[in-house]
């Protein structure tokens, strides 16, 4: 019990240390066609090393010996290479000084280039570099890094390294410096690191270049996914890597299908200034993805006369999603794992098979099968900063969506068949908890209700929500104890979705620990089944007496992280009520597929949306005509049970058909 009591804690500080930290920027990464010739390149630096023609110096840090190591202080703890943790910086090795190693005593620690370099016949010299710092102590301490330059008489400090935390291990802090002025025909580099007991200094990718007048290169592009038939603007980010302002330049933008053929092609001129080191996000016309599969594109920017043509050319793969086949009677979601997966779990035997680690997308809250896909919610890092939608593969891959509009920390999501409505719960960053309907397709949100400290005080937080086949809104909710970490008295409750209104169905009698955890009904069996985290005995699948709110451990996962997001894939017919209304007519029931809506006496005017039993909509209709009736098409859809909503802003009707 211990160890999951210690590691979920860790899990809780990861998951709440946005309140009391900002992320450093976010370096974009850069992918390079290997049809064009280019390399693959994983940091900002990258871009520079393409132009061989102008770098001195390309250390990336494989071993020391081209340079020199000096021990000062009172220890022997030094300078080395690390061998590097996936997140680690680039993932390659790099060099650290670990103060902590040395315990209270002082640290002195140099790292020199050992040969000095000729760069007298540069024209514009600049020394840049990839680091991370992390002193402990807030308050004044010996912590300090020096970056240094040789101006052939003496040693020139270029940067300071002086704050509690610079960068991180997955976005390192990049240092572009211009060191013309120093130039000679031995120009060196150090490190000069001087801490006692305050963790360490870790740099990479150190490179001395010289810029030209003209260079732009590409940085990154957006296009990464669509689903079939959307639309989406393709962008791509110049940097100016010259140093002059650039007035005038192009950007072409090039998509290709399986065959290599290519099936757009957009070229934009561009008239407005890019200052050196600034980037421009270039736009270009709307792009549909009309067949599923695996797409390939380039992006190139011109300039008149570039000194450097190695980095004017990104690209990369573009998915198009479309019709996804889950496992049918499994649990979607993710793994708290230390090393984060998306993960399937079977709802028969419960055994779990990890998919895809999901490395930065700490951590999805939870998820919801809607519409046939899986939709997952994970709250940024940074505060203050919106929650973001992902959609989950069925492979486990997730795709970032986009941001929810006002929302902070989502902690619950649910979907209701009977209206097609999504909703969440979001803890504001002004401590209140709230109810939203939340639009997937505009990532908009409508505020329905809070509780909390204004009502229903006794509530606490809602870990996980999940809707009925009958629309009923069920949530698990509790406070946390902060001396113990356990939640107490959890309980199931149900809301109003129109006030958000609590009831209380009962406590669940688990010791469950935090609030990782979510919530999910079979839609098969219309049986509510849950994600725990017991106190004692880890992660299980649970499921719940919407009578009386008892949970029931049905498979015990063996695992001391939490499933704190979990989707079910319906194995069968969605048992759905039906509205018996005489208003509109349905027929002929059963049909071959070809049917008619006779909306009879009715006037308001309606949209039609059609479902299987997955939820997966085929068809959809908007403003439908009222005054006559219309013929739906649906010959090319196999056998089966399907359901019909008919709805607008007051009003939803919904039937089930049957096609043979």
């Amino acid at each position: 019990m211990k160890s999951i009591i210690v590691k979920c804690t860790l899990l809780l500080i990861i998951t709440f240390m946005f309140v009391f930290t900002t992320d450093a920027q976010d370096f974009r990464q850069i992918e390079l066609r290997k049809e064009s010739g280019s390399v693959n390149g994983n940091s900002f630096s990258e871009v520079i090393k393409l132009n061989t023609k102008s770098t001195y110096l390309n250390e990336t840090f494989k071993n020391l010996d081209n340079w020199t190591i000096t021990d000062g202080g009172e220890t022997s703890d030094t300078w080395h290479i690390a061998t590097p943790e996936p997140s680690s910086l680039d993932g390659t090795p790099y060099a650290i000084v670990v103060s902590d190693d040395a315990g209270q005593l002082d640290m002195d620690e140099i790292m020199e280039l050992t040969v000095g370099i000729d760069v007298t016949d540069a024209t514009s010299l600049f020394f840049s570099f990839d680091h991370f710092m992390w002193d402990w102590d807030t308050n004044p301490t010996p912590t300090q890094g020096l970056v240094q330059v040789w101006d052939g008489n003496e040693w020139v400090t270029v940067y300071t390294a002086d704050n509690q935390d610079i960068g991180s291990w997955d976005v390192p802090d990049h240092q572009d410096i211009e060191i013309t002025a120093y130039k000679n025909d031995e120009l060196k580099v150090r490190f000069h690191y001087t801490a006692n007991w305050d963790f360490w200094w870790a740099v990479d990718n150190c490179i001395i270049y010289s810029k030209s007048d003209h260079d732009l290169g590409m940085l990154s592009k957006s296009l990464e996914w669509l689903f079939v038939d959307d639309s989406k603007i393709p962008t791509a980010d110049v940097y100016n890597f010259g140093i002059i302002n650039e007035n005038t330049y192009s950007v072409n933008y090039i998509i290709y299908n399986d065959e290599d053929e290519v099936i757009y092609d957009e070229t934009v001129n561009v008239e407005n200034m890019i200052a050196p080191d600034a980037t421009a996000t270039i736009s270009f016309p709307a792009w549909t993805g009309t067949i599923a599969g695996t797409y390939k594109d380039t992006v190139i920017v011109t300039v008149f006369d570039d000194g450097n043509s190695f980095n004017n050319k990104i690209g990369g793969e573009i998915k198009v999603i479309g019709d996804v086949e889950y496992d049918a009677g499994t649990i979607y979601g993710w793994n708290g794992d230390p090393t984060a997966y998306t993960t399937k779990i079977s709802l028969e035997t419960g055994e779990l098979n990890n998919m895809q680690a999901t490395g930065d997308l700490m951590y999805w809250t939870c998820a919801s099968y809607i519409n046939g896909r899986v939709y997952g919610v994970n709250f940024n890092n940074i505060q203050y900063t919106n929650a973001k939608l992902y959609y989950l593969n069925n492979d486990g891959t997730p795709y970032e969506i986009g941001s929810i509009e006002g929302s902070y920390m989502i902690s619950a999501m649910a979907h209701d068949i009977t209206t097609g409505k999504t909703y969440i719960t979001n803890f504001s960053n002004i401590g209140v908890f709230e109810l939203f309907e939340l639009d997937i397709e505009n990532l908009t949100t409508t505020y329905i209700g809070a509780w909390g400290s204004t009502a229903n005080p006794g509530v606490g937080n809602v870990f996980a929500l999940a809707c009925d086949n009958n629309g009923a809104l069920y949530g698990l909710a509790g406070i946390i104890n902060q001396s113990t970490y356990v939640v107490d008295d959890a309980k199931l409750i149900t809301f109003d979705k129109n006030t958000a209104e609590i009831t209380e169905v009962g406590e669940i009698d688990v010791d469950i620990v935090f609030g990782n955890h979510d919530l999910s009904f079979d839609r098969q069996t219309n049986i509510l089944y849950g994600t725990l985290l017991e106190q004692a005995d880890g992660a299980g699948v649970y499921s719940f007496n919407t009578e009386n709110g008892e949970a029931t451990l049905i498979h015990d996962l063996n695992l001391e992280y939490p499933i704190t997001a979990c989707a079910i894939i319906p194995s069968s017919l969605v048992n759905i009520n039906q509205e018996e209304n005489t208003i509109i007519n349905i027929y002929p029931n059963p049909s071959n597929g070809v049917f008619n809506i006779d909306f009879k006496t009715f006037t308001e005017v309606l949209n039609v949306s059609i479902t299987d039993i997955t939820g997966k909509i085929i068809y959809q209709l908007a403003n439908a005509n009222c005054k006559s009736q219309i013929q739906i098409d649906l010959s090319n859809q196999n056998k089966g049970i399907y359901f019909i909503r008919l709805f607008n802003n007051s009003s939803s009707y919904n039937y089930k058909i049957n096609i043979n």
